[in-house]
């Protein structure tokens, strides 16, 4: 039998096409409504009225907690589901947070990260639901080494024009936050989940970047990155041998010239891509580099115009049990078929926002369950019997 989550419900951040937290499908960013009804201790959404203290710890900025639940079924809200650590408060798909409030201890984005970077302590930011054009960088200038989270009310509620992530934290957390135009992390330990990055321009939604050091660590969970643009939705920089990780798991990535782009001829690059969904570019995931190793496991790569996957000569990537289809040509360079390869359409039903496999898809329960995460997209458990893409389905 498949275990499955029943369809009935997310905490981390960033920018793409396709809310990464509320499951909303469009690629815009919708109207995050009145940020009057902000969250706070108790975590009520961000719709005009809803109620809800700001819950903030003060300027002093004190680490407080996000307030996540453990893993569980998907929760339906207002026409949509939620993450299972959410929680749906007057038809919006909320992540719980205490902390400081933005606005309210601090005005902007960017003063509270200033302000809590200078007092040297880890620290919680819980960014109420506004629609901003902000640039805002996350920065350390006196590399005090803290830990600093950023939560959103979810990815379509707490917008912000494009983030920087850079040094001076010890590991900076963003979780249910969008960004319109894109999110850079270099030399950093970075997790952006439940998020949603997006671009409309020729700058990547997301672009990983290395510097000598520190390393940059970077984990994307559950979230949606969509570019509508000519240029990369996903780039991850290996032009130096510098120590690059970057692991994305359960994420929908869609649109631009290529989804996932790496390029130069760095030694220390180890990239890792399990259960996502692939779709809808010019090419799916191009590797330009022989140097430095790749996993690509229980992926869907769908519905590319030239091709699905680019992988160059002298690299030997670990691959298996992903599915291609719809694509002009599925490989290029000396990319080849794995062990449980599926090479027919997955029947994908985006109904639900994310794309998820309907019921007699080939996909389901046909990934690798060894190499899978315990939980999907929506935070809900993937139980046993491992369904290829982003969405377990239920």
């Amino acid at each position: 039998m498949h275990a499955r989550a029943l369809a009935t419900v997310a905490v981390t951040l960033a920018f793409a096409a396709v809310a990464c937290a509320n499951g909303t499908s469009n690629e815009g960013f919708s109207d995050p409504g009145s940020s009057s009804g902000s969250s706070g201790t108790s975590g009520s959404g961000g719709d005009a009225g809803s109620s809800g203290s700001s819950g903030s710890s003060g300027s002093s900025g004190s680490s407080g907690s996000s307030g996540s639940s453990g893993p569980g079924p998907r929760v339906s809200c207002g026409g949509t589901f939620c993450r299972s650590d959410q929680t749906c408060n007057a038809g919006t798909c909320t992540f719980p947070c205490t902390g400081a409030s933005v606005p309210g201890d601090y005005a902007t984005l960017s003063a509270a990260v200033t302000a809590l970077a200078a007092a040297g302590g880890d620290a919680t930011i819980c960014l109420k639901a506004q629609q901003t054009s902000e640039s805002v960088t996350v920065y350390d200038p006196g590399n005090h080494n803290k830990a600093l989270k950023i939560i959103g009310v979810s990815a379509d509620k707490s917008v912000i024009g494009s983030l920087s992530v850079s040094t001076g934290f010890s590991a900076v957390e963003m979780v249910g936050v969008g960004a319109q135009q894109g999110v850079t992390v270099a030399g950093t330990k970075a997790l952006l989940k439940g998020m949603k990055m997006g671009s409309n321009g020729s700058s990547p939604s997301l672009w990983v970047r290395q510097v000598s050091t520190p390393a940059t660590v970077v984990t994307v969970d559950g979230c949606d990155i969509g570019s509508t643009a000519s240029g990369q939705t996903v780039q991850i920089d290996n032009t130096y041998s510098y120590p690059t990780s970057v692991t994305m798991t359960n994420s929908y990535v869609h649109g631009g010239a290529n989804a996932v782009y790496v390029y130069g001829s760095g030694s220390q690059l180890a990239l890792t891509f399990v259960n996502n969904t692939i779709d809808k570019a010019q090419i799916g995931l191009y590797v330009g580099s022989s140097a430095g190793t790749i996993t690509y496991v229980n992926n869907i790569l769908s519905n590319h115009t030239q091709y699905a996957v680019y992988i160059p000569n002298g690299m030997t990537p670990i691959h298996s049990h992903n599915a291609l289809f719809g694509n002009t040509n599925n490989y290029s360079g000396t990319a080849i078929d794995g062990t449980g390869y599926v090479k027919t359409d997955c029947m994908l039903d985006s109904a639900t926002g994310v794309p998820q496999t309907k019921a007699g898809s080939p996909c389901r329960a046909a990934g690798d369950a060894a190499k899978a995460p315990a939980t999907d997209y929506w935070n809900a458990p993937r139980g046993t019997t491992i369904d290829i893409g982003a969405v377990q389905g239920p």
